[in-house]
């Protein structure tokens, strides 16, 4: 049986061509071994709506006859595997490949939140994908200061990769791939569509090269009805359906377990209260304020626009600061 993660791009694409040939003779493509187990493809012949942009981090061609859009975790370890998969796919399909990226993220998971913001923070520097490896070659710590270590080895300004991890900058592009995978019904990880074909869990690379050539035949009868190759994704979300995936297989029912179970073996991050007789550096920055520019006294709130006591502050104690001291705070 031949390995394919192991081989070099030239010995995979001549593995390819020899499978291709074997099924044009009505040969089978590899000998296997009575005892071996191969992947059954658990796809979805529905084809699901899933909007790409311009903008997307993706490796592989601008105008591919297959787009693959996967969702990732950097502390999932089939999330890792199938990310070193899809890399050797885009390296034997070359400009008919597309794979986009897609950040999936637990809410209050805070180590996987400031990871996939530390991939956007580094893309932000050019560095998307050194950062994007990386972190699946090193998942075991996402804190600050390793992310840090990161910073330093890619190059990049590392005060500006701290801020914007520090800021919050790229939180809306997590939220958004969030956002998205929710309302496609997506809760085991990593979860992929194929032109919209919903693909779940780790698959070996044997099974997604039979899924990309099914497609390629796909996208290559619309290039022959006329479909211009720019459109060809376009052309198959056109009868899509907008809605969320059923996740009710027993594969699903695995992975959600095991996900849980990931998530009560981590240790939630214990918070520390100010210490009330410390001073501590907490920039106003150019954000909104009252009182005079000048004010002696500074006071920096933080608030939630949900929490009714941050309400009672904003209509209550600060308006009596201001009226008590209008010159000072």
């Amino acid at each position: 049986m031949f390995n394919n993660a192991s081989m070099n791009p030239s010995a995979r694409r001549a593995r390819r061509a020899l499978v291709g040939l074997a099924l044009v003779l009505g040969l089978p493509a590899c000998p296997a071994k009575p005892t071996q187990e191969f992947q059954e493809v658990d796809i979805d012949l529905q084809r699901f709506r899933v909007d790409v942009a311009p903008d997307d981090y993706a490796i592989g061609g601008e105008q591919p006859l297959v787009t693959i859009v996967v969702w990732s975790d950097y502390a999932c370890a089939p999330c890792g595997r199938t990310w070193q998969v899809l890399k050797n796919l885009s390296e034997d399909y070359g400009d008919d490949l597309r794979v986009v990226f897609r950040a999936g993220t637990v809410p209050g998971f805070q180590h996987g939140e400031r990871a996939v913001e530390a991939v956007f923070a580094a893309g932000g520097q050019g560095k998307f994908w050194p950062m994007h490896w990386r972190l699946f070659e090193h998942p075991e710590d996402f804190s600050r200061p390793v992310l840090r270590k990161h910073a330093e080895a890619l190059g990049l300004d590392v005060q500006q990769f701290l801020d914007d991890i520090d800021t919050g900058r790229y939180a809306s592009q997590r939220i958004r791939d969030r956002r998205q995978a929710t309302g496609l019904g997506l809760g085991p990880l990593p979860a992929a569509f194929v032109n919209g074909l919903f693909v779940l869990g780790f698959k070996d690379e044997e099974t997604w090269h039979a899924l990309v050539d099914r497609e390629l035949v796909s996208a290559r009868k619309l290039l022959q009805d006329g479909t211009p190759r720019s459109d060809i994704y376009a052309e198959f979300m056109r009868t899509a359906v907008v809605g969320a995936v059923t996740e009710d297989s027993d594969e699903a029912k695995r992975l959600r377990a095991e996900r849980k179970a990931e998530q009560d073996a981590i240790k939630p991050e214990l918070m520390k209260r100010p210490d009330p007789k410390l001073r501590y550096a907490v920039p106003s920055g150019a954000t909104g304020f009252f009182g005079p520019a000048d004010a002696p006294v500074v006071v920096v709130e933080f608030v939630d626009y949900q929490c009714p006591y941050c309400r009672k502050a904003h209509e209550g104690v600060v308006p009596a600061l201001l009226a008590k001291y209008p010159d000072d705070v």
